[in-house]
């Protein structure tokens, strides 16, 4: 079947997890691979047939919309797709920003894709799966995925997701007894599959016409209802690689995983990022001193200097950071106000406020977003409710 060829994709959170980096640039311009990391999730959806797609934007919704007005113009830009930016005056939460679309919605199925989400997706694959279920939304579910840090979804054998996180209640009929039955409910049937949300949704225009107006949460006030109602919900189990981006640590993993070929990216965005030096990936306008060593799945951005005698490992240089001469760091993001190291190395003097020049916006780079916090995500501390 075609797919369907509309995408909401959710970029408007204030990227608190990665703050201070997105205290000047949103986080879906936040760079991965020497790309906006939004440009990632575009790309996935247009090489796939996706030719509308709108992106809700909050923090610094400026910057996003002259992103994507710049990118009409782009001679790198090589899809046609029509990208709009819808701009949230309030933040709306997961399911707000999904019901605020209803009018730009068309007929038909439409997908939702998390914004710091990385992953080779097969579209056609949900979208078979969506039709045939019959179903009002349908769920990606991740089997690569941490189960303790997002919260687990549990897929009947049938296919149909069953709970999620551990929210949704035994249906009635675990019981031999009536509804008002006191005894305690029959354990429920071990699921078929347990992975994660992996943030890429589709859904039917009755699914989002139901949820509230105003700011909402995807899960709780679109999944679980539904779910309630005695509805199905389907998933879609894919079994392949897939990485979030939203955090240093996640972001440096998926770096790793992408640049030594365990995560699948777009390779015309690897090459519009960069020249590969090994596992590394530099910026055609960065300098790296010929006495410099770059080890590993390093990330070299625009306009950045490596010093003479510098040594990195599996580091991401922010553009037009400066790295000191004899710098030595190990999974490390350099560049902007802070330096954030993943090993026990203090990060202080690897880069200083005086060597970090501004980015091409004019502010120092840094980010991650209250779309994984409460107030975005639409309540609770649950991993389960990023969309």
């Amino acid at each position: 079947m075609n797919v369907p060829r509309q995408a909401i994709v959710l970029a408007a959170g204030h990227g608190t997890r990665l703050r201070p980096w997105t205290e000047h640039r949103p986080k879906g311009l936040f760079p991965f691979l020497n790309v906006p990391i939004l440009e990632h999730a575009v790309s996935m959806l247009a090489s796939q047939g996706v030719e509308r797609i709108a992106v809700n934007a909050h923090h610094l919704a400026d910057q996003v919309v002259d992103h994507f007005a710049a990118r009409l113009h782009d001679p790198l830009n090589h899809d046609d797709v029509d990208v709009h930016v819808e701009v949230e005056r309030d933040l709306l939460g997961t399911g707000g920003a999904l019901k605020n679309l209803t009018g730009w919605i068309e007929d038909g199925p439409c997908f939702l894709l998390c914004g710091d989400v990385v992953a080779p997706f097969d579209l056609a694959a949900l979208a078979r799966r969506h039709a045939a279920a019959g179903a009002a939304a349908s769920m990606a579910v991740v089997t690569a995925g941490d189960v303790q840090r997002y919260g687990a979804i549990e897929v009947d054998d049938h296919g149909d997701i069953v709970d999620i996180a551990g929210l949704v209640a035994p249906r009635d009929e675990t019981c031999d007894g009536p509804r008002n039955d006191t005894r305690a409910p029959a354990p429920r049937r071990s699921p078929a599959v347990v992975g994660v949300n992996g943030s890429l949704h589709l859904f039917e225009h009755d699914f989002v016409a139901a949820l509230p107006d105003g700011p909402c949460c995807l899960i709780r006030d679109g999944y679980l209802p539904l779910l309630a109602s005695g509805q199905r919900a389907a998933a879609w189990v894919h079994t392949g690689p897939w990485g979030e981006l939203g955090t240093p640590e996640t972001l440096l993993e998926a770096q790793a995983r992408a640049l030594t070929g365990r995560l699948p990216v777009d390779r015309r965005l690897l090459t519009r990022g960069g020249r590969r030096l090994g596992e590394a990936l530099v910026h055609p306008t960065a300098r790296v001193d010929r006495d410099a060593t770059l080890r590993g799945a390093c990330v070299v951005g625009a306009g950045a200097v490596i010093g003479r005698g510098a040594n990195l490992d599996a580091c991401l240089v922010l553009p037009d950071a400066r790295i000191d001469p004899g710098v030595t760091r190990r999974g490390a993001i350099l560049g902007g106000p802070v330096a954030h190291n993943l090993d026990d190395s203090p990060a202080a003097g690897a880069v200083t406020q005086a060597d970090v020049a501004t980015d091409p916006d004019g502010a120092p780079e840094t980010e991650r977003a209250p779309e994984t916090g409460d107030a975005a995500r639409g309540g609770g501390s649950h991993r389960p409710g990023r969309p």
